[in-house]
């Protein structure tokens, strides 16, 4: 598809957004580096309003990687005007750029199937819940980080998640540091909630260089896992304003929460950490340049 091609299937999505939005009640966010994802992540969830396939995100959905594995940054235009949104039709297709360092999407690996019943009830693992700093040095399962993660950020109907997120705008960003985890070689991983798959994006064991920039907590390297909360802020104070960094950070406790319970329902152990240096955990998972870090998660066996 060539680049006038997909100005002509944008301006014809102007009048459908429109309608779609006034059909849901809110607008649909297609703002910033992460346009294209944010449209494409709402696919089920529109397509089930209007109960008809929606032309448009076929159109761009080719669009959503690039030979020889680099990951593309799209931005869509948003046009504003009488409280409704529309995509202009222009398109740019630049390589993400993080510190002068293009960040390259390596492999993708398909996450096992989640389950969704359990031997325990959400009352005892509330009880359960504790703050662990000790982990063996033992490897987590694929199958494992899949319900982690999906307990902290996966769709569960209608393109809905299973945290809450105000207007529906999804700004948190996944990351896995993987030092030891059965089935895939150590690395930095992106969560896709939507195919239910990691994204690697660099490799290699970094978990002690993630602990010199969480102010030299040692205990942080024994981890197999490090899971990284991080946020795109502009897609939900697009809307919001400043208001809307204060929903961000409560979005990332729900999600925080969530984890911390599906780790006590695996009989592993996390805690939540705050303290660290937020330009060099940004430049160690070499983030795009509107996308900051919140939380880590270290995650082992106990």
């Amino acid at each position: 598809m060539v680049m006038s091609e997909v100005g002509h299937q944008g301006c014809q999505a102007s009048d459908e957004i429109h309608r779609i939005e006034r059909h849901l009640g809110r607008p649909i966010p297609v703002r910033g580096r992460q346009g294209i994802d944010n449209l494409l992540c709402a696919e089920a969830q529109l397509e089930h309003h209007v109960q008809h396939p929606i032309p448009y995100l076929a159109a761009l959905r080719p669009l959503g990687a690039m030979t020889n594995g680099a990951k593309a940054d799209f931005s869509l235009s948003l046009c504003c005007w009488c409280n409704s949104c529309a995509i202009s039709g222009k398109v740019l297709m630049n390589h993400t750029l993080t510190g002068g360092v293009m960040a390259q999407q390596k492999d993708s690996i398909a996450l096992p199937e989640v389950a969704v019943t359990g031997e325990q009830t959400l009352q005892q693992l509330l009880r359960l819940r504790r703050s662990n700093r000790k982990f063996e040095d033992a490897p987590l399962s694929l199958s494992e980080i899949g319900q982690l993660l999906w307990a902290a950020q996966g769709i569960t109907h209608q393109g809905h998640r299973t945290t809450p997120s105000a207007g529906a705008l999804y700004p948190l960003e996944l990351y896995l540091v993987a030092g030891q985890v059965e089935g895939i070689e150590a690395g930095i991983y992106r969560y896709s909630p939507k195919s239910h798959r990691l994204n690697q994006t660099a490799d290699g064991d970094r978990r002690k260089r993630l602990t010199r920039a969480a102010m030299w907590q040692s205990w942080i390297k024994d981890a197999a896992a490090v899971v990284v909360f991080a946020a795109v802020y502009e897609r939900t104070t697009w809307k919001y304003g400043k208001r809307g960094v204060r929903y961000v950070h409560i979005e990332v406790g729900h999600a925080a929460q969530n984890l911390h319970l599906q780790v006590e329902a695996l009989g592993l152990g996390t805690t939540a950490v705050g303290a660290f240096d937020d330009k060099k955990l940004a430049n160690l998972l070499q983030l795009p340049a509107d996308t900051e870090p919140l939380l880590l998660m270290p995650v082992g066996r106990q």
